[in-house]
């Protein structure tokens, strides 16, 4: 009988399988295994068992008894007894008769296609088993014998991923794929894998689920179809695969057919419930199954067990990868089913009840807030299509559900940066229901402003958030009206920061009222940006902390990445470059959202902390690698922040065209209406202008950052275009104009403790001092910004170490080498305070005292004049941007350094007083023409 199976051989060519062929023959090379069972759906490749048999050597004999043209079970052991060649005595069983033949023989027998035939091949089985000790057997059905000796493998599909082989292309080629070339050849079709081709092969095996009975049948139809046209036929799987081969059974012949034969051994239950199954898409669990499929014909005390039988039948897949365990069908399968739901007429019922438990899913998951946390996002992850085909039927069915889902899972589609998937749904979802304002359609609204926000669609957002707005307040729904309030703010302040506060104030309230985490952390974020875009620091932390707090306590990352981006950008402003890139590093590196807007941020102040710190390639690099992502997302800020860091690198590294060519692309396309983007691409535009001695462009920079930071009230942006101003001044030999601006510029900055602006402004005055013929208090101050910049870490530019070397070598000509190191000796010692403090002698001025107008800081001076109109502490706080603790703060100083005991008292002496240095002359409030630039 060995020589009869070798002898046989194979009419097609075994493809694949190396590992499933080890596994069987290990399990039969085990000790004490007498039965192994293969298991698995019709097509999947059970007869596994005849190449097992053809590549053991040194085993015992083999006997082949397919039983899957029989159809009586009074068959079955005249059948075995057949194959193996055994005589009957009269009267005596046939199965008695093949015991007799095997009882004393080393053999393996293999009963094929076993399925139909249980009731009459089990006690055969057992019987033969308890007779015959030296015998094996290897058993192939579409379930298990329920034998306690059985061992069952489930017989897996093909691989339609693993790269198994190389084709004599060179392509990479899964076991999936090569049965597909290999039969295709066969059907008298050469394939080529390679590019398209090898892409459309991979998705023909991916989409028929590497099952090899429905892979061949594919193979088969390249005879009359195109690759494109089996890979556009998919989707109806029972329609295309047919067309076997005639010799073959007749239940591998079609797909079709190869189901109906596993459909019609099923129980009048097992069949209601395989059918209603075919409602999910993309699997389900035990309680779905029993929350949709059961009813009073199908009560759901049944489903476990029914359930349980299918997958025995092979008919549906049970996985546990998941914590719990989840069930699916192979899409043949589910194509089947679905065809006999219609014909039950159960469709529509069946689709109702899907979506209204998938209804009660997402907004359980929204009310108990799962896509902040990995587990219950891979929840939402694993219900996706599920919760797709809820909202398409609500949709089609114009059934207010597709709002409830849809404004349930806004918050999950943004953590997950799926952006377009979720805008494309609120959007289908709201123009197929009623528009009657409810709170479930408030909440959608806003849902989608937020969703086009960080997408980017910044004009879109802003469409939408009045109609959340409206509906949100004739409905009553506090919640949703804090959240549309929170995206009207964060589109506010991307041009007025000031005008952005009091509607995050109202959103923060309107959050805390609702008892919504989310809204209220976002909106305590945006805050925080409201104040890092007017370059008040002290105010922005203060914020951050506070978004910081509540994010934390839910676990919600997306505030806390903001905080950590608007810190680290302070940090970079105040020139203390490590913790920058340690905060920065740990926002970019904190697990789970992947919202690409974050993400796209976090990579701008990342790259440039590299920049910064005199690495600008590396910068570069990363900046780029994140805007292929962001491209790839559409999120159009954050492709403009990545832009800015970009160009940022290309300046650090002199390359003057490349920084221009991506700061004009950043202020003509990314940065339009967004403040922070608009005044730092004219900000690069201005060094490469300054660079190659173009002064029209250089002003027309200037003017650009003036007009952002007077529209924004950005007293850092006013202090840029005011060393750069400066800058201007210096390189048209303009030294008293030079130096006026600069020491401007620098008693800002270090009121501030700008370090990063400080800098610029020193460097400047230093090149003034020198063009002077002040060369000795020039070597000092060049010693004591080398000495700074070496202590923060902050080196030159490429260009500005080239003009920096060229001055010092030009105070050392000026200077005798004694003279020159005496002075560079005192310089290094100095800090950048105390730098800042000798210039300002150098002008002849004298510290501030400690008493009096003239001891008043600017910001003292700003709470001084308002409180002394009448201003109460907390609108002085919404005025000038701070905390009620700050300005109580502020006053007292102000008290102490006036010797007055209260607003009476300063009201007095500030209008007895006509002329104090009083903020109201601040640059903001006077605009000057900008000039075109040509």
């Amino acid at each position: 009988m060995v020589q009869w199976l070798a002898a046989r051989g194979a009419l097609t060519t075994f493809v694949g399988r190396s590992a499933e062929t080890k596994r069987v023959d290990a399990l039969l090379a085990t000790e004490g295994t007498r039965l192994v069972t293969l298991t698995g759906p019709g097509g999947v490749g059970k007869t596994l068992a005849l190449h097992v048999v053809s590549t053991r050597r040194g085993y015992a004999p083999a006997v082949l008894v397919s039983l899957g043209e029989i159809a009586d079970p009074e068959l079955v052991d005249g059948t075995i007894l057949e194959v193996i060649g055994g005589c009957q005595v009269p009267g005596q069983p046939p199965i008695d008769a093949a015991i007799e033949c095997l009882r004393d023989r080393e053999a393996l027998l293999i009963l094929d296609s076993c399925e139909h035939l249980l009731p009459a091949v089990v006690p055969s089985v057992q019987k033969v088993l308890l007779s015959c000790p030296r015998l094996q057997l290897l058993v192939t059905s579409r379930e298990p014998l329920g034998l306690l000796c059985e061992v069952v493998y489930p017989v897996p599909p093909l691989s339609a991923s693993t790269p198994e082989n190389l084709d004599g292309d060179g392509q990479v080629l899964s076991e999936a794929a090569q049965l597909f070339v290999e039969r295709g050849r066969q059907a008298g079709v050469d394939i080529r894998p390679g590019g398209e081709v090898l892409g459309l092969v991979d998705e023909i095996v991916a989409g028929v689920e590497g099952i090899p009975l429905a892979i061949e049948l594919a193979a088969a139809r390249t005879r009359v179809l195109t690759l494109d046209d089996i890979a556009g036929a998919l989707g109806d799987h029972l329609r295309l695969l047919v067309g076997g081969p005639r010799a073959a059974e007749r239940r591998h012949q079609t797909m079709r057919a190869s189901i109906d034969w596993s459909h019609v051994l099923l129980a009048e239950e097992e069949k209601t419930l395989l059918r209603r199954l075919s409602v999910f898409s993309g699997g389900w669990t035990l309680t779905a199954a029993e929350r949709v499929c059961a009813d009073d014909a199908l009560p759901d005390s049944r489903i476990l067990d029914l359930l349980a039988a299918l997958v025995d039948k092979s008919l549906v897949i049970a996985e546990s990868e998941s914590p719990s365990v989840r069930f699916r069908m192979l899409t043949p399968t589910q194509q089947f089913a679905s065809e006999q739901l219609s014909q039950a007429g159960e469709s529509q019922i069946l689709a109702g009840r899907h979506c209204t438990y998938y209804t009660g899913l997402a907004e359980q998951a929204d009310r108990e807030l799962w896509f902040l946390h990995e587990a219950g996002r891979a929840r939402l992850d694993q219900e996706s299509a599920n919760l797709r085909s809820a909202v398409d039927w609500a949709r089609e069915a114009h059934h207010g559900d597709a709002v409830r889902i849809t404004a349930a899972l806004g918050m999950y589609w943004r953590l997950r940066g799926r952006l377009s998937e979720g805008i494309a749904a609120l959007e289908s979802a709201l123009a197929s229901t009623d528009p009657d304002p409810t709170a479930d359609r408030a909440l959608a609204l806003a849902m989608l402003a937020t969703l086009m926000f960080w997408q980017g669609n910044v004009v879109g957002s802003a469409k939408v958030v009045p109609e959340a707005i409206a509906v949100a307040v004739n409905a009553n729904a506090t919640r949703a009206h804090a959240h549309a309030l929170v995206r009207l703010g964060n589109a506010t302040l991307l041009t007025d920061p000031r005008a952005a506060q009091p509607m995050l104030a109202q959103a923060a309230e309107s959050a805390a009222i609702a008892a919504d985490p989310i809204a209220l952390a976002d909106a305590l974020a945006a805050s925080t940006m409201v104040y890092y875009e007017r370059g008040e620091y002290a105010h922005m932390e203060e914020a951050a902390q506070r978004a910081i707090d509540v994010s934390q306590a839910i676990g919600y990352d997306i505030p806390l990445r903001w905080c950590l981006w608007a810190q680290t950008s302070s940090a970079l402003i105040h020139g203390d470059l490590s913790t920058a890139t340690r905060l920065a590093q740990r926002a970019y590196n904190m697990p789970g959202s992947k919202e690409p807007f974050t993400r796209a941020c976090i990579a701008e102040v990342l790259s440039l902390c590299y920049t910064l710190r005199g690495d600008p390639a590396t910068g570069k690099q990363r900046a780029l690698d994140e805007l292929k992502r962001a491209r790839r997302a559409g999120v159009r800020i954050g492709m403009g922040m990545l832009i800015h860091a970009i160009a940022r690198a290309e300046l650090a590294s002199n390359h003057l065209g490349l920084a221009r060519a991506w700061a004009r692309q950043l202020l003509d396309r990314e940065g339009h209406g967004v403040g922070y983007l608009q005044w730092r691409a004219e900000e690069i535009l201005l060094s490469c202008a300054l660079a190659i001695g173009n002064f029209t462009d250089a002003q027309a920079c200037v003017e650009g950052i003036e007009e952002v930071a007077r529209n924004m009230g950005s007293e850092r942006a006013h202090t840029v275009a005011q060393y750069g101003r400066a800058w201007i001044a210096m390189a048209k030999h303009e030294l008293r104009s030079a130096e006026e601006l600069a020491h401007a510029a620098l008693a800002t900055s270090m009121s501030h403790g700008w370090w990063i602006d400080a800098i610029p402004c020193c460097e400047l005055l230093t090149a003034a001092s020198a063009a002077r013929g002040r060369y000795e208090r020039a070597a000092r101050l060049i010693a004591g910004i080398d000495n700074a910049r070496a202590e923060h870490g902050y080196p030159r530019s490429v260009r500005e170490q080239r003009l920096w070397e060229g001055l010092i070598e030009e105070i050392i000509q000026s200077l005798p080498v004694s003279q020159f190191i005496s002075v560079s000796t005192e310089g290094a010692s100095m800090s950048l305070t105390d730098l800042a403090e000798h210039l300002q002698r150098g002008r002849g001025r004298r510290r501030r005292p400690n008493h009096g107008w003239e001891g008043l800081t600017p910001v003292e001076l700003q709470v001084a004049e308002l409180a002394a109109k009448g201003l109460a502490n907390p609108q002085i706080a919404q005025q000038l941007f701070m905390a009620r603790s700050t300005v109580k703060a502020h006053l007292a100083h102000v008290y102490a350094k006036l010797q007055v005991a209260n607003r009476t008292a300063l009201a007095a002496r500030f209008f007895s007083h006509p002329t104090p240095n009083q903020p109201s002359h601040s640059p903001f409030h006077t605009r000057s023409p900008r000039p075109k630039r040509p």
